[in-house]
């Protein structure tokens, strides 16, 4: 399964934009997790083949792990830690799916 990767690391002064994402595996993005959120607002995201995105912001008390709906104006999200983020990436399928992914919870935005 392939993924496409996009990312911001304030500390390492780099970042892969959305809209011209990098191809990854589940192995590589969650090797990438500890790379890259180092500081709070660091950002890490992935899109399937659908263009489902999943994405991961480094925060004070974990990690915001989020899947934006933007037909239902909001994101199914929660606070998690690094191995719960690791978890998820481990139990992926070919598509990004909320209801799979343990403990989210539907959010509108605004």
């Amino acid at each position: 399964m392939a993924y496409s990767l996009f990312y911001d690391c304030v500390a390492l002064d780099e970042a892969v934009p959305s809209d011209n994402p990098l191809p990854a595996t589940p192995g590589k993005v969650k090797a990438m997790l500890t790379e890259v959120l180092i500081d709070e607002g660091d950002f890490l995201g992935i899109i399937d083949e659908e263009g489902t995105t999943l994405q991961f912001m480094k925060q004070h008390a974990g990690i915001w792990m989020e899947v934006p709906d933007p037909e239902n104006e909001g994101s199914y999200g929660k606070l998690a830690t690094l191995d719960e983020a690791r978890q998820t990436l481990d139990e992926l399928g070919e598509s990004i799916e909320h209801y799979l992914i343990d403990g989210l919870v539907f959010e509108k935005w605004g």
